[in-house]
């Protein structure tokens, strides 16, 4: 008489979490197997509706010589934009000496994706961590990064904002951009973000910002502070402000202090209207003790001020007029100097820390407008 091979697994398997996971480009389910004695043949199947038709979506893999725990991926065609009920049957095959003697059995439960269901935005892909990033794929996932600063992030595809952005807060953790745009980016208070605090920002691309603000305004973010940003690039911007005291506008920063911005690109129009003075530059608006290595910038000014403006191919202006500015093969069109200082205190200086220069010598780089 054929009896039923004891379903250990089918019991087991999905008392513990499955979750969302992408390999490589492609999303699907983690399956945690946890194998019966009898038997290391399994089959696990993941579709869009508890009991399966032919309208129904179903990926399936099967796997054998399964002996100790083992995490299956399932490649399905996860909706990575909303919280969403699956499937997930695991089915305990016998092994071929037992066929015959014990038939397979099934065991099938609701798996439900998304770290916060409910909240718009909710991520789908991810658990934040640095082997495991969110997955940023839409505005409204862009926006839920505001929940979660300290955590990592992979942005996966082009993004077009609607509408007027409110700066992201302080980014204290990683935002990985993928080489994946941002486009429309309209705000009124900052950049993408308000602040960044020993955070790493790479591998963004904002496309045609147009960002105002006061005091700081930076189109990736309005403060840096110890961050590093990387192969970045901010191209067709509208950066400017206005301020009662001071204003410092920048293509990628407002204010930046200890910051290293490596092969970071800036192309448009950075200016500003300030009562006092007016710092504007093509990567940073006021540099204090920052390290730019191998950027590139092609932009306009078009500042007023009442009583100065200083302007730098780099960077506006320097604290105190003196604060340690690093530069390594950083070039420019405009204007002569890579950054701005009072007559008094010298003028419009050029660092002489690596193969740096610009404007004359740089009438276009590589096609920037």
């Amino acid at each position: 008489m054929k009896r039923l091979l004891f379903a250990l697994l089918a019991c087991c398997v999905l008392a513990l979490p499955c979750r969302a996971e992408a390999a490589g480009p492609s999303p699907g389910l983690l399956v945690p197997i946890i194998p019966d004695a009898r038997t290391g043949h399994y089959q696990i199947t993941v579709s869009d509706a508890e009991t399966i038709t032919a309208a129904s979506v179903t990926r399936s893999v099967e796997r054998t010589g399964i002996t100790t725990k083992t995490d299956v991926f399932v490649e399905y065609p996860l909706d990575v934009e909303h919280p969403r009920t699956y499937y997930v049957t695991v089915t305990a095959i016998p092994e071929a000496d037992r066929v015959g003697l014990e038939t397979s059995t099934s065991k099938t439960s609701p798996v439900a994706t998304g770290c916060c269901p409910g909240v718009e935005g909710a991520f789908i892909l991810g658990s934040g961590s640095a082997a495991d990033p969110y997955q940023v794929y839409t505005p409204a996932q862009l926006g839920h990064v505001q929940q979660h600063l300290d955590a990592q992030f992979a942005q996966k595809r082009d993004i077009t904002l609607t509408g007027t952005w409110t700066p992201l807060g302080t980014l204290t953790g990683v935002y990985d951009g993928g080489g994946y745009s941002i486009g429309g980016l309209n705000s009124t208070t900052g950049g993408l973000f308000a602040s960044l605090s020993g955070a790493t920002v790479k591998n963004m691309r904002l496309t045609s910002p147009t960002v105002g603000g006061m005091y700081y305004v930076g189109g990736i973010a309005n403060v840096m502070t110890g961050a590093t940003v990387a192969d970045c690039s901010v191209t067709g911007a509208n950066v400017s402000g206005s301020g009662s005291d001071v204003l410092s506008t920048g293509g990628i920063g407002g204010l930046v202090i200890n910051t290293r911005f490596e092969r970071c690109t800036v192309t448009g129009t950075i200016g500003g209207t300030a009562q006092v003075q007016l710092h504007q530059g093509g990567i940073a608006g006021h540099n204090t003790s920052s390290v730019y290595i191998g950027c590139l910038s092609s932009v306009q000014f078009s500042g007023s001020a009442v009583y100065a403006i200083y302007t730098g191919g780099v960077s506006g202006a320097t604290e105190n007029n003196a604060s340690p500015i690093t530069l390594q093969n950083c070039h420019w069109t405009n204007p002569a100097h890579a950054v701005g200082r009072a007559a008094e205190y010298g003028g419009n200086f050029t660092p002489n820390t690596g193969d740096s220069f610009g404007n004359s010598q740089v009438p276009s780089i590589d096609g920037l407008s």
